[in-house]
């Protein structure tokens, strides 16, 4: 299966870490999707595929925090993903993240009105590039809608996201100017889990992520360098996750099939510039 991604270079770039676009596979193509600290935002263009046992084919979102959940893309298949930072997904809704989490559900019970506009764009360009403009100007609407107060700025998550191993939940208060029992609150609030369990799943997934990419079998100096304390660490933390070992995750069929690729950037003006 080719995949394009797509980064969004605008406004949108804080919250959307990108758009990746699949082309039909030859044959049916199976994937495990981990759980993380992002949510996406399936689009369906041709085929289906099944999440688990349930046949898609519409637009839908999933969001993993304690499950993993079989992917099964059917041949012939296409269809575009976009995939939110960090759970940013609360700025572009107006429920609790918390609700969606470990599940997927159809677009119109997230979006309401604002999906039918969304789905009848979408389903009536001719192209990826119209398409990608579509899902863009949609998502900057809802931003704009759904825009709400936050106790902690974008900054200040994605510090914790890219150095989870590097302060303790204290730190993180003292730095805020909270007790420990007021931060815990306050980010359980915003962010729809703990910010011990958002550290947790952020080191799992860059470790999972950066052998992915690089097609790494050895993992166990990456998971001690985003902070496990040795080999048997990692192996448990993955197989609460996954129910497999790591070392029947990381193979050649899970290198060529994740969803790490090639990118493309969309500027200011909705110019798709690839390379």
């Amino acid at each position: 299966m080719i995949k394009k991604k797509i980064f969004l270079d605008n406004n949108l770039d804080d919250f959307i870490d990108c758009i990746w676009i699949s082309n039909k596979p030859i044959s049916d193509v199976h994937i495990k999707l981990l759980p993380g600290t992002g949510a996406e935002i399936y689009f369906i263009l041709t085929g289906a595929f099944y999440l688990g046992k349930e046949l898609q084919n519409r637009i839908l979102l999933l969001s993993l925090r304690e499950k993993n959940i079989d992917l099964t893309i059917k041949k012939d298949t296409t269809f575009i993903a976009v995939r939110f930072k960090f759970n940013s997904l609360r700025h572009f809704i107006n429920r609790q993240t918390n609700e969606l989490f470990d599940q997927f559900i159809p677009a119109h019970e997230i979006f309401g009105k604002d999906y039918i506009l969304l789905e009848k764009s979408f389903y009536s360009c001719c192209n990826d590039e119209q398409r990608i403009i579509v899902i863009s100007d949609f998502l900057k609407r809802q931003l704009n809608f759904n825009s709400k107060e936050s106790f902690f700025k974008i900054s200040d998550i994605r510090k914790i996201y890219e150095k989870p191993y590097d302060k303790k939940i204290i730190e993180l208060a003292h730095d805020n100017n909270l007790s420990i029992r007021q931060f815990e609150k306050k980010f359980l609030t915003e962010m729809g889990i703990t910010a011990k369990k958002f550290q947790l799943l952020s080191r799992f997934q860059h470790v999972t992520k950066f052998c992915l990419i690089n097609k790494i079998v050895n993992y166990l100096p990456i998971a001690l360098n985003w902070g496990y304390y040795d080999q048997a660490h990692f192996i448990k933390d993955f197989k609460s996750k996954t129910q497999i070992s790591p070392s029947f995750f990381f193979i050649e069929n899970n290198f060529l099939t994740h969803f790490y690729n090639t990118k493309s950037i969309i500027n200011d003006n909705n110019a798709l510039i690839k390379f």
